[in-house]
């Protein structure tokens, strides 16, 4: 049995937007819920059984080193934020298996990398495509009808 979406998104994933973005949108909400419950299938996994990626968004540890040091780094005011909800005990990527709050911070700062659009909570196709090519990519084994299939059933029904 996985988290609670509702709670997830309550506590856990509009308080990192928060942190992270200027303006909080209902589509980066609906963007980064998506994301964890297609990529944790469901809410259920931290970790890749066969590979390297960590957390419910199920990042790989290069991608997080590459964001911090070709995104966040060059941004004082996110680094000192970041800061502040990392666990003293440090562990890097590692940090994303436990710290769900720095995970989904360090979702949105990937995504924003891009200058791609969020799209509305409403378009799940829109959704799905951004997914596709800004987290699974082009070259990832994991498909637009699979990404759709996994928010309705562990998301439920069309975004909100």
């Amino acid at each position: 049995m996985g988290l609670d979406v509702q709670q997830l998104r309550q506590h856990v994933i509009r308080p990192a937007l928060e942190i992270v973005d200027i303006i909080v949108t209902p589509g980066a909400e609906e963007l980064l819920v998506a994301i964890a419950a297609h990529e944790s299938d469901g809410f259920r996994y931290i970790a890749q059984i066969h590979g390297p990626a960590l957390g419910l968004f199920q990042m790989e540890p290069g991608t997080h080193a590459d964001c911090w040091t070709n995104f966040i780094q060059a941004r004082p005011g996110l680094v000192t934020k970041l800061g502040r909800i990392m666990a003293p005990l440090g562990g890097g990527a590692e940090q994303m298996t436990w710290n769900l709050m720095y995970a989904a911070c360090m979702a949105r700062c990937q995504l924003r990398r891009f200058v791609d659009p969020i799209p509305p909570p409403s378009d799940l196709d829109a959704i799905a495509a951004l997914w596709k090519s800004r987290w699974n990519t082009p070259l990832g084994a994991g498909t637009v009808e699979a990404f759709k299939s996994n928010y309705a059933k562990y998301v439920g029904g069309p975004p909100v």
